[in-house]
């Protein structure tokens, strides 16, 4: 994986791949060069390379960008045949060339490291979504530069700091390149994900670990942006009489909650405050309590979903805060707990399982913690529970029509990754009250180990299950990395699907 091209081919041979590159070579030469080369549709690749050399990139390069290109092309056509689909491979390469526009720096970089380039073929023969994603932040070339760091993604606290380390470097005042840096940051990272799932490997669950991580990072750091500037301009909250400061929590659910997020998962999140509503903010253009969180919530999904030159962060869904759209951005503590025990459905329990605190006041997420526990641990009337559960199965079903083809939707299938989620919800709500461990984890996986380990769940069929929801999310990620959409082939599934549904038919029936 590591190995770089030889640093000198023969003279001979760099003349062969510069002269069809050029067209100066001889149709038929050519077309055996290439096919000897590992290209078995010789003519599909001379029209691509036309193609460029007659195209509106080609032509608004400057006399340098040209060179440079004259340069590389021979580089790139003899190493994306050694791939496994060279045509394919050279196609993307050829897509990332005219998304680099003008910038020949770029190309530089190519040409003068072997390494990053072999690290490119490789990674655009893996992956279409790779390639695009290069060829949409071209600014990524540089991490090609070392494969010791661009297959080991980072732990959490190393993205932290360092995120914390390039956001330090910049002006307060810069809004506009601190927003660069999270975009920068935050598809770097991703990158290292993705070649480290189709380069050395990694474990289907790993992978949502290590992208949620990322994006936790991303929103502790955007929401410290958000609050600096509007601490700034109105000065930070104060309730008359205590010395102890209202504050805010950003609550992740679904995927980012469960950390099994996945290469174009949006974040799931509701915003919390706790604090005195009659209280406002200490600066010379005070705000009442409640104004200041909702501008800092507004801001915040500013600073994730603004499309800047580096693209978004994260497209953000809020619609699981309690009474979904037409409710408030944000929600005082108070209120969020009237709501959970008072108004609120089995199905919006049933997300509560996969929620915990990503960012903000660590008393407050802390507190956040605790209700979530004591509301998963009501005791639950069993039937109603599983009538609930099994009701909004079946709606959500409703929505989501078998496909009429052999490919299969792997989220929303019959026994598929939705049954799966919804037992474990169903168990936690069903048993929690009497086994509280139930409730530590916000992973499928692990609550599955959890509810094994109190005998629960027959060991056979948690295992089956865990078997199960991995294939799945293995599934789900190489579906994404292909950019094959959200269906699979059936015979990816194996007979999962069908072991699932029967524990669901055996946990459900009457």
């Amino acid at each position: 994986m590591f190995s770089a091209p030889p640093s000198e081919s023969a003279p001979e041979a760099k003349d062969s791949w510069h002269a069809i590159w050029m067209n100066t070579a001889e149709a038929e030469t050519a077309a055996q060069i290439l096919r000897a080369a590992g290209y078995g549709e010789p003519t599909a690749v001379l029209t691509l390379l036309e193609g460029l050399r007659q195209g509106h990139a080609y032509e608004s390069f400057s006399a340098e960008g040209r060179a440079r290109l004259d340069r590389l092309m021979p580089l790139l056509i003899a190493a994306a045949g050694h791939s496994p689909d060279p045509l394919t491979t050279l196609t993307r390469l050829i897509h990332l060339l005219e998304a680099i526009g003008r910038r020949s720096a770029y190309m530089a970089l190519l040409i003068e490291n072997p390494m990053a380039l072999t690290q490119l073929v490789k990674l655009f023969s893996a992956s279409p979504w790779i390639a695009n994603w290069i060829a949409q932040h071209p600014i990524l070339l540089d991490e090609l530069l070392d494969p010791r760091s661009l297959y080991d993604p980072l732990t959490p606290r190393h993205l932290r700091d360092e995120l914390r380390q390039r956001l330090a470097h910049i002006p307060a005042e810069d809004f506009e390149l601190q927003m660069e840096v999270l975009r920068e940051f935050r598809h770097g990272n991703v990158l290292r994900v993705a070649a480290a799932d189709v380069g050395t490997g990694l474990a289907a669950e790993k992978v949502g670990t290590h992208l949620a991580a990322i994006a936790e990072a991303v929103v502790c750091e955007a929401l410290e942006l958000a609050q600096r500037a509007l601490i700034e301009r109105h000065g930070a909250p104060r309730c008359p009489g205590l010395d102890t400061p209202p504050d805010f929590a950003v609550i992740a659910y679904g995927k980012l909650g469960s950390r099994e997020l996945g290469y174009g998962s949006d974040l799931d999140m509701i915003f919390l405050y706790e604090g005195c509503e009659e209280g406002a903010t200490q600066g010379l253009r005070p705000l009442p309590n409640e104004a200041y969180f909702a501008r800092l919530g507004q801001r915040l999904i500013h600073i994730l979903t603004t499309r800047t030159p580096g693209g978004i962060l994260y497209d953000v869904d809020m619609r699981l805060r309690p009474s979904g759209k037409s409710g408030p951005l944000v929600t005082s503590l108070g209120a969020f707990r009237d709501y959970q025990l008072n108004h609120a459905w089995t199905w919006e329990h049933q997300a509560l399982v996969r929620a915990r605190p990503v960012a903000g006041h660590q008393l407050l997420r802390r507190t956040f913690e605790q209700l979530r526990q004591e509301i998963l641990r009501l005791p639950r009337d069993p039937k109603k529970l599983k009538t609930d559960v099994r009701d909004m199965r079946a709606k959500m079903a409703a929505t989501h029509a078998p496909a009429k083809s052999q490919l299969i939707d792997v989220k929303h299938t019959a026994g598929g990754i939705v049954d799966i989620e919804f037992m474990v919800q169903y168990w936690v709500l069903r048993w929690a009250h009497d086994y509280p461990g139930l409730t530590r984890h916000t992973d499928n996986i692990y609550i599955l180990q959890a509810l094994s380990a109190e005998n629960l769940l027959d060991s056979a069929q948690a295992l089956s299950l865990i078997e199960a929801y991995r294939r799945y999310l293995s599934v789900e990620h190489r579906l994404k990395l292909m950019e094959r959409g959200a269906l699979a082939d059936a015979a990816e599934l194996s007979d999962w699907p069908a072991q699932v549904r029967r524990i669901w038919d055996e946990t459900f029936k009457d």
